[in-house]
């Protein structure tokens, strides 16, 4: 089963107040709709294994998603960072930082991040 990423941060008052546009909530599965303005986040499945068994089928398996968070600041970036952890730590366990930059042809702010989640199938 995938993991229900928009589920849990949509359901966070804090996250739904830095990402909601109208009535958008800017979080997306593996890229942004275009022309959605900063900050909003993106995420994408980057890896998987199955807890195998000897005599059964795998019931659970372990999903490792990437996050990118996008923003015009800085500041904008970290408070929306500092939200969606808040949300996904009580589901997972943060196990890399890949970084922060700033895209030169966009002038956006990134920071990216990945979630290892256990999920039942």
């Amino acid at each position: 089963m995938m993991a229900p990423i928009f589920q849990w941060l949509g359901a966070d008052s804090a996250v739904s107040a830095l990402l909601t546009s109208g009535s958008i909530l800017k979080v997306f599965r593996d890229e942004a709709e275009q022309g959605t303005t900063a900050p909003y986040v993106r995420w994408s499945l980057v890896a998987g294994q199955p807890e195998n068994y000897v005599s059964d089928v795998p019931g659970i398996d372990n999903c490792r998603f990437q996050f990118d968070v996008i923003g015009r600041t800085r500041a904008e970036v970290d408070d929306v960072y500092e939200a969606v952890r808040t949300v996904l730590e009580q589901h997972g366990h943060i196990v890399f930082f890949a970084g922060s930059d700033k895209d030169p042809e966009t002038k956006l702010f990134r920071l990216v991040f990945d979630l290892s989640v256990w999920t039942s199938r």
